[in-house]
């Protein structure tokens, strides 16, 4: 409503006697006949006749008058020519505070909250000690959300109502009304246990009031106690319907029903009693199905219910249904308030949730529209960058959380996100900066510890990660048996291996079904069982197979764990069941890669021991395949091409052999072996010439090795002499 501007009247009230005198008593009379109309007065044009008679007395400036046309105007709702009638009764009773009090009524229905503070104010200073006074203040008050002031108020208020001698109806209903609205105001400054004294007073002075019901339980609610917020929210509901018997007629109370019942239903939820909050979700929507809020609770009422039932045996489907009816809630949410980014972000969790990597653009979608709405929405923003991270964009997923940290530094768990994808980066000492931190803000956060221990592995820096890791689990409040797992990944590396093996079958004895664990402790074994005591190699190397099937038994289709029993398999010597693993993990990596979801690292190291293992068993005709899917993948890898050249050798092609052995020796000039296999290749082309400047060569590279001294008159008929096994050539730098 447009506010205008009131001009006070110059005019100065006249000095009257007490008792009147002439020409008094013709107002006075047209003053007491219009309070009578007034009384029975109900439509505007009522209203409108009273004005005009008292604007025609012959003393139109009595204050009195002056009230009545205002109250006149109130009716009518004109509030602005109101305010003006009452500022001039101020005017002609200056000290009168009742007409300050109604002038600031009615600036505060003109929203003019200024000029109804200075009105409440300059009543109150006059008439000191009237509650209703401070009652009217502290409502602006309430309303500018100066909640500290308005409490203020509110206690002055209920001092001076409930001291006065006598008590009528009005009285004890602003008493009410002060008490429920201190305890709302208590509420917003989150002193709750106040705000639920106060409201309890309310609710003693009328037990019948629905609203004051339901706040109380918003105050419980806030606090915590949930059950409390349940019973206060029943009774607020059981009230109106016990007083509006056919309330499906009347659309505002079915509006307020629908209100107190998404208010239980949230109580319920809380309390895990899903059951009973969608009952009082569907009353809601039943009621009031226009109110997207409602589906949005129901919603997050099904995917809480659709998790708890998903780790149930013979649940799941049952889990499905009520994860699809919360997607069915959000979408209508979103469908009757589109702009509210709050929906977005829950359907966004739902699909975050389910750990799916199907669902991973459908979360980053959903976020990203509630960050497009609501910029400063930075819940969202934070899981996000969680998508990104799980879906390996990691530049996105530090942009997000860095827009988040740039706002609210003092939040740890954020710092602890970011350090992850440092860490996932190979960035080690930004993650461990991440770290830094957020210990710094919470000394105590036990992820932080074991983070930064994990990076500080990852570093070698040994020492300080076992020290991390010693202060994580000294500092958790919650299970992480990964501590254990990389304290003894750390004692691993520095060849303790009995710590090693006490800090692992910790971490699997509490966790037997987490691959990582089984695959690290199958690490650790498999390093021990290239002992040179043949017992300690069956022992070693069976315990890393039984790990790594123990692994596979848990998830068949791992391709990191068929790599890992592929290669144990391999030192054990056991090359065919070493390749038949190692193509099962081919199978598992190409269909990965094919999907464009992750990038192997390991892939060409598969085909490598594919190829050497045939080599092991001598089909070399068969080695040569998957040891040019190795070259391909990694040309630079010398290993790659020295294994393939002996292989074209031992089935005589001798010219493919020849330039790969070229290779080998132009990257590596000192291999010996390479210039003494390549010797036989030259041999058998008859190049006699070069054979002999390589068996040359490669005795003045290798001095020592008395496997590289030869007799040429010997070699007629041998194909070549074999330096050591496939997979085993040293390293010459």
């Amino acid at each position: 409503m447009e506010k205008r501007k009131v001009k006070k009247s110059a005019r100065k009230p006249r000095n009257i006697g007490i008792d009147g005198g002439e020409g008094m008593m013709e107002p006075l009379k047209v003053l007491k006949k219009a309070k009578a109309e007034f009384n029975n007065a109900k439509t505007d044009k009522d209203y409108s006749n009273i004005i005009k008679t008292l604007q025609e007395t012959s003393k139109p400036d009595l204050p009195d008058i002056y009230a009545l046309i205002g109250q006149c105007y109130i009716r009518m709702g004109a509030y602005d020519r109101a305010v003006h009638s009452f500022t001039e009764a101020a005017d002609s009773a200056e000290k009168e505070p009742e007409h300050y009090n109604w002038c600031g009524y009615c600036y505060q229905q003109l929203n003019n909250s200024d000029e109804a503070l200075a009105h409440y104010t300059k009543a109150i200073q006059l008439g000191k000690n009237n509650g209703e006074y401070y009652y009217n203040r502290a409502t602006v008050k309430k309303e500018m959300n100066n909640y500290k002031e308005a409490i203020e108020d509110f206690e002055l208020a209920i001092k001076h109502l409930e001291t006065r001698s006598s008590s009528d109806s009005k009285q004890q209903e602003i008493i009410y009304q002060a008490y429920y609205s201190k305890g709302i105001c208590l509420r917003q400054l989150e002193m709750l246990d106040e705000s639920i004294q106060d409201l309890k007073k309310a609710v003693d002075l009328k037990p019948d009031e629905p609203s004051a019901h339901n706040n109380l339980g918003m105050s419980y609610f806030k606090a915590g106690d949930f059950e409390d917020s349940t019973i206060e929210y029943s009774k607020a509901i059981n009230h109106v319907k016990t007083e509006h018997k056919n309330y499906e007629l009347d659309p505002e109370i079915m509006k307020q029903i629908a209100i107190f019942c998404n208010n239980r239903g949230l109580a319920f939820y809380h309390q895990h009693r899903y059951a009973e909050a969608k009952t009082d979700f569907d009353e809601a929507i039943s009621l009031e199905g226009d109110d997207a809020i409602y589906y949005f609770n129901r919603g997050n009422n099904s995917y809480d219910q659709s998790l708890l039932l998903a780790n149930i045996e013979g649940s799941e489907e049952n889990a499905k249904k009520l994860y699809q009816a919360a997607h069915a809630d959000y979408d209508k949410a979103i469908e009757l308030k589109p702009t509210d980014p709050r929906f977005y972000h829950s359907k966004g969790l739902a699909f975050e949730g389910t750990n799916n990597e199907e669902d991973y653009d459908e979360a980053i979608q959903n976020f990203q529209k509630a960050t497009e709405i609501d910029d400063k929405f930075f819940g969202a923003e934070v899981h996000l960058g969680n998508m990104y991270h799980k879906s390996n964009e990691f530049l996105k997923a530090l942009k997000c959380y860095r827009k988040f940290l740039d706002n609210y530094s003092t939040h740890e768990d954020v710092y602890v996100s970011r350090g992850l994808v440092y860490q996932d980066m190979g960035n080690h000492q930004f993650a461990i900066k991440d770290f830094d931190s957020a210990i710094k803000i919470n000394p105590k956060c036990s992820d932080a510890y074991y983070h930064r221990g994990v990076s500080e592995l990852k570093s070698r820096r040994y020492s300080k990660a076992i020290e991390d890791l010693t202060k994580a689990i000294e500092e958790r409040t919650k299970d992480n048996y990964g501590i254990y797992d990389a304290l003894g990944c750390c004692y691993q590396a520095q060849k303790d291996y009995d710590l090693a093996f006490r800090y692992m079958d910790e971490a699997i004895s509490k966790e037997p079904t987490n691959i990582q664990f089984l695959m690290n402790r199958a690490q650790c074994n498999f390093e021990l069982g290239h002992d040179e005591d043949p017992e300690k190699q069956i022992r070693h190397f069976t315990a890393s197979i039984e790990d790594l099937e123990a692994a596979l038994d848990i998830d068949e289709n791992d391709p990191k764990v068929l790599y890992k029993l592929g290669l144990s398999y391999y030192a054990f010597g056991k090359y065919k069941r070493c390749i038949k693993t190692l193509k099962g993990a081919l199978k598992c990596v190409q269909e990965i890669t094919s999907s464009g979801i992750h990038t192997i690292t390991y892939e060409s190291d598969i085909f490598y021991h594919i190829g050497i293992a045939y080599s092991n068993l001598e089909r070399f005709e068969e080695a040569v395949y998957p040891l040019t899917k190795a070259i391909e993948l990694i040309p630079s890898d010398i290993r790659y091409v020295h294994e393939r050249a002996k292989a074209y050798q031992m089935v005589e092609e001798h010219s493919a052999a020849i330039e790969d052995f070229d290779t080998v020796i132009h990257k590596s000039p000192n291999n010996a072996h390479a210039y003494f296999r390549r010797a036989f290749s030259h041999k058998a082309l008859k190049n006699f010439e070069q054979a002999a400047d390589d068996f040359e060569t490669a005795k003045r590279k290798d001095p020592t090795n008395q496997k590289l001294v030869v007799n040429y008159k010997k070699l007629k008929g041998i194909t070549c002499i074999v330096l050591c096994r496939p997979g085993d050539e040293p390293v010459y730098t």
